[in-house]
C-alpha cells in the first residue's frame, strides 16, 4: 500500500480535525485559508500619541499577545485599556485569544521624552 508523504499527511489530518470541530449558535467558522498571523509594531513618538492599529471593518483580530514599552500606555476604542495592560511587565499574554471587532482603534500615548513602540500579535481573520 502507498503511503502519503508527512506534509501531505498532516495537512490532511489538520483539515480533519478543524472539520470535526463543532459549529456554536452565533460564531462564524473560518477555514485555514482565512486566517493571517499578524504581527505589529508602532512606534510612539517622544511625549506624544499614535493610532497603533485599526482592525479593518471585514474582519476580526483575536489579540494573543501585547507588548508595550513602560511609558507606552494602549486604548481601545471599545475594549479600553484592560486588553492592553501589562502591569509591568512589558507584556501580556491572551492564550484564549481576545477579540478586537471589526474596526476597533487602538490608540497609544507615550509619557517618556524618547521614541516608544507596542507590538500586537494575533490571528486576524477575514
Amino acid at each position: 500500500m502507498p503511503t502519503l508523504p508527512r506534509p501531505v499527511l498532516g495537512t490532511a489530518v489538520l483539515l480533519l480535525a478543524l472539520w470535526a470541530l463543532p459549529a456554536f449558535a452565533g460564531t462564524k467558522s473560518f477555514s485555514p485559508l482565512d486566517h493571517r498571523v499578524l504581527e505589529k509594531t508602532t512606534l510612539v513618538p517622544a511625549a506624544g500619541s499614535v493610532t497603533a492599529y485599526t482592525v479593518p471593518t471585514d474582519a476580526r483580530l483575536v489579540l494573543t499577545r501585547f507588548c508595550g514599552d513602560s511609558c507606552v500606555t494602549c486604548e481601545g476604542k471599545t475594549l479600553g485599556k484592560k486588553a492592553f495592560e501589562s502591569h509591568g511587565s512589558g507584556c501580556v499574554e491572551h492564550p484564549s485569544g481576545l477579540e478586537l471587532p471589526p474596526g476597533e482603534t487602538v490608540r497609544c500615548t507615550n509619557t517618556c521624552r524618547t521614541m516608544g513602540a507596542a507590538l500586537f500579535s494575533g490571528v486576524l481573520q477575514q
